[in-house]
């Protein structure tokens, strides 16, 4: 798209630097535009009351009130707006409201309480908050993405493809180890660990390698992995050896602590680590198949 008059005769500096550590102006009301079409959406499912019980449950298990406080406190979304808290608090929420509905109606579901086609409708409008979020957040330049349910630093479409696809295409211990990675680089986790998130995404790559060839360690599965090109073999190895480099303390004890991974680095390895998955699933299926 061209470039606005008054940015082309340079009355207005255009503003190409990603927005990171703040939850306000422009990209504040994406996300609150976005949050009351999920409530509208929510309350077409009156039987199930998702709008009253995403308010409830905030107040009750998250903000820890007491019932007479309750009528006097704000709901998920007003705590989002207000910009008197710290903005990775209220991107804790956003995830945590993700999160609690996934929970509630798969409970609901199990108990009988909502049929599978509810399930269905109500994950598609939950989908559609995020995939807003995420157009928003691009256009408006923020510096994050909402990836497996949580936020992490901005990765471009592709990379953000090559990571959904695993997550929804990989057995469930590597999803589990996959998921762990992104909830350690969320920036909303003040406990955030790139060493950490290095670690569980090349723990993803040695659950896939070693289940598909019956082995022990990623080693020896490296050994038995005949049916893949051996370059790609050996950039593999490579990375994961540099995971148990002492300097980077990765997958052992952090014996130097002079080499702290950067985000870019652990984004670089989850996003590899990923597509060498998505090859192996789709080599090894291939030969399943033959």
């Amino acid at each position: 798209m061209i470039a606005p008059f008054s940015q082309r005769f340079g009355y207005v500096k255009p503003d190409k630097v990603l927005i990171r550590e703040l939850l306000s102006g422009d990209i504040l009301n994406a996300i609150i535009n976005a949050s009351s079409d999920l409530l509208w959406g929510l309350a077409n499912f009156p039987f199930a009351k998702l709008d009253q019980r995403i308010i409830a449950e905030f107040q009750l298990k998250y903000l820890n009130l007491r019932y007479e406080q309750m009528q006097y406190a704000n709901g998920p979304f007003e705590y989002i707006d207000n910009e008197e808290i710290e903005w990775y608090y209220r991107i804790d929420v956003i995830e945590w409201v993700i999160g609690h509905l996934r929970q509630y109606i798969n409970e609901m579901y199990q108990e009988s309480k909502i049929s599978k086609s509810d399930v269905a409708n109500i994950e598609t409008i939950l989908d559609k908050y995020i995939n807003t979020l995420n157009k928003e957040f691009k256009r408006l330049n923020y510096g994050y993405r909402i990836i497996g349910d949580v936020f992490v630093e901005t990765t471009s479409s592709s990379e953000m493809a090559v990571i959904q696809e695993s997550m929804q295409e990989a057995d469930t211990n590597t999803v589990t180890h996959l998921q762990e990675c992104l909830r350690l680089l969320s920036p909303s986790n003040q406990e955030l660990s790139t060493r950490n998130a290095i670690k569980e995404a090349i723990c993803a790559v040695e659950v896939t390698a070693r289940q598909m060839t019956g082995t022990n360690t990623l080693d020896d599965a490296f050994k038995k992995l005949r049916d893949i090109h051996p370059m790609i073999k050996l950039s593999m190895e490579k990375l994961y050896h540099y995971t148990n480099q002492k300097d980077t303390g990765i997958r052992h004890g952090w014996m130097e602590q002079s080499d702290e991974p950067t985000i870019n680095e652990a984004i670089f390895v989850l996003v590899t680590s990923c597509s060498f998955i998505n090859y192996l699933n789709k080599v090894y299926c291939n030969l399943d198949h033959k």
